[in-house]
């Protein structure tokens, strides 16, 4: 009876040794989260000038076989004509109005230029005219390479990293586009509006 007692006290006096023996690695209560936010002010966007095409005059007896081209280039406003039999106020080498926009926003965010990519003008302005569309384009120097986006073109720009912190950036854009006229178009005095935007990206 008596080596079974102690057999009985030697374990447990091991048992006990390794569990004093650990060591005390205890799991860390507590770890670092993260929210965040961003915050831009809104997207200002103003625009001065018209696209002008100038005058065109269609010769005698128009069949719809012939036309003429005007274009003007949203980089200087460069005039680009085609104009034979017709008459044009405004001819290669010349140089026209064009749209030009002024953009502002959060510096160094990006944004999405949206021009489109045509515009319809009629007579008077009144959309129960006659009509004749026009292209429109953008200012490649400054908007880069644009990508179309249904009827639409979109240019991704980022606003310039400059100023203090809180501080607007900006930039100015222009939109130039041409016209091609049949030579049995209705007379008359042509417009009609456009929307460009911009948003985010």
């Amino acid at each position: 009876m008596t080596n079974f007692k102690r057999l009985a006290v030697l374990g447990t006096s091991i048992a006990a040794v390794a569990l004093t023996a650990m060591p005390a690695h205890a799991a860390n209560p507590n770890t670092e989260g993260r929210a965040k936010v961003k915050i831009v002010r809104p997207i200002d966007i103003t625009n001065t000038g018209e696209l002008d095409f100038g005058t065109i005059v269609l010769p005698s007896g128009g069949t719809g076989l012939t036309s003429a081209t005007v274009a003007v280039s949203a980089e200087d406003g460069s005039v680009t004509a085609s104009c034979a039999g017709f008459t044009c106020s405004l001819n290669t080498g010349d140089t026209s109005t064009y749209e030009t926009y002024s953009l502002s926003g959060t510096r160094a965010v990006n944004v999405v230029v949206t021009i489109p990519q045509s515009a319809r003008l009629y007579v008077d302005g009144n959309t129960a005219n006659p009509f004749i569309d026009v292209s429109l384009s953008g200012q490649a120097s400054v908007l880069g390479a644009a990508t179309a986006a249904g009827t639409d073109n979109e240019h991704t720009v980022t606003l310039p990293n400059t100023g203090a912190a809180g501080s607007a950036a900006s930039f100015d854009f222009n939109v130039g586009g041409s016209i091609t006229v049949p030579d049995n178009q209705t007379d008359g005095d042509y417009w009609g509006d456009f929307t460009v935007s911009a948003d985010y990206e």
